[in-house]
């Protein structure tokens, strides 16, 4: 039986960066797949964000503001209940 990264070699496809909308579905689903114990994570969804809010001199407001998400996996399942989760079909199975 293959796991999830020899399976995503196979497909030679890369994941998808910044469609993940962070809704940690697929942490839940994981957790719930495998029982995990309070406080045990084998997938996570990690937030990166930054930028700032600047007045310009005519008195209105810019933003560099950015957001993004991105989906950690154990890569171990072969079969990953945290792919099928996910609303936006972001992760590849």
């Amino acid at each position: 039986m293959k796991c999830l990264a020899e399976n995503l070699l196979d497909k030679k496809e890369p994941t998808p960066v910044g469609k993940c909308t962070g809704c940690k579905t697929c942490v839940v689903a994981c957790k719930d797949n495998h029982g995990s114990e309070p406080g045990i994570w084998l997938r996570r969804v990690t937030e990166y964000a930054g930028g700032t809010w600047k007045r310009t001199e005519e008195g209105a407001w810019k933003q560099d503001v950015f957001i993004y998400y991105v989906s950690d996996a154990c890569n171990h399942c072969a079969d990953p209940a945290c792919a099928t989760a996910c609303p936006y079909h972001v992760l590849l199975t």
